[in-house]
């Protein structure tokens, strides 16, 4: 013992295994995702328990209207996939669930300008012609499916 460490000293305990400490970089690189990942923008289904001070009377939740289109808009940049909620899957990475949820919107997009292209390639075929939306219209939402169905693939694909 002498060779390897001075005299006097005990052994010491070497650790051989290296954990690393666990990372929440990702989650916290955006503040405007890092808690929509984890919280729902929903109130809980249990009803509010009135306090000891109270008079007995259920305290009301706060109403808060989740449809305007502010809170749709914020619910859409902070993760929320095509229904309005973060992605299902917990054991992802925080910027795969993001992912996965910009991918989960670009095929709703692409469903919802497919249904539009149909119908009106069928009102084309078999409505007036004055129902018809038009050469350009068709083409743009054939250019839609496309940008739709890049963005789906292109979120699909693995960073890295």
């Amino acid at each position: 013992m002498g060779a390897f460490a001075p005299t006097g000293l005990g052994p010491t305990r070497i650790r051989t295994t290296y954990r690393p400490p666990l990372l929440w970089v990702a989650a916290t690189d955006c503040p405007a995702r890092s808690l929509a990942m984890n919280e729902s923008d929903f109130p809980h289904l249990h009803a509010y328990r009135s306090t000891a001070g109270d008079d007995g009377s259920p305290q009301a939740a706060p109403t808060v209207d989740r449809n305007t289109f502010i809170a749709n808009l914020h619910r859409i940049g902070s993760g929320a996939a095509a229904d309005g909620q973060p992605w299902p899957e917990r054991h992802q990475l925080p910027g795969r669930c993001l992912a996965l949820a910009d991918a989960d919107c670009a095929l709703s997009g692409l469903r919802v300008v497919l249904e539009m292209l149909l119908a009106a390639e069928r009102t084309r075929q078999n409505g007036e012609p004055e129902e018809y939306v038009g050469d350009r219209v068709m083409e743009g939402l054939v250019m839609a499916c496309q940008s739709l169905c890049a963005q789906a693939v292109g979120r699909l694909q693995p960073e890295g």
